[in-house]
């Protein structure tokens, strides 16, 4: 009977180390993600027809239903044929409702120029975040966005031309301080 008691301790005191380490055991960006207390996507607009030299706009967002403890950054990845520029300094910051939770986000918007007709392909974005994870803990870490692809051809009304203005709208006026003969 000893014996068998003895086994009995063992087994619990056992099972106690256990759960105290794994509920100890301070969570990372990665235990976040795939909880789906976590997330990042990318997206460019506009979508369809794309032709060298337009604006688009890539859109990092960055949301958790926790808060952020600190200042997030991003890796802007280098692509031939395309000019990317971060013009904020700062994410824009939002909440949402997801079901019944409150979630907060922040926006990164990258302006992209492509600089020629072709595929491309935007790679993975690398965000640089720190989360809260209770009193006093925060979680730091990496995420990386899904990379994104798309084509911007040349039309044909735009073969041979030297230069062109890609723009959804364009209007020129001009006017003569005198008679042009």
């Amino acid at each position: 009977m000893t014996k068998t008691w003895q086994t009995w301790i063992t087994a619990l005191s056992l099972a106690s180390v256990f759960s105290i380490k794994s509920f100890s055991s301070k969570p990372n960006i990665d235990d976040l993600l795939t909880a789906n207390r976590l997330s990042i996507d990318a997206a460019l607009s506009p979508d369809g027809l794309m032709v060298p030299g337009q604006k688009l706009t890539l859109t990092i967002t960055i949301a958790t239903d926790t808060w952020f403890a600190g200042g997030t950054r991003i890796r802007i990845p280098e692509v031939s044929g395309l000019v990317i520029l971060q013009t904020e300094q700062f994410a824009n910051n939002a909440s949402e409702r997801r079901g019944s939770q409150s979630w907060v986000i922040q926006r990164w918007n990258l302006d992209v120029y492509p600089q020629r007709a072709g595929e491309f392909t935007l790679p993975p974005i690398t965000a640089n975040v720190t989360i809260n994870a209770g009193p006093g803990e925060t979680i730091e870490g990496q995420l990386v966005s899904p990379p994104v692809n798309f084509l911007v051809s040349l039309p044909d009304s735009l073969q041979g031309l030297g230069s062109w203005v890609a723009s959804p709208e364009f209007e020129v006026q001009q006017r003569m301080d005198r008679p042009l003969e």
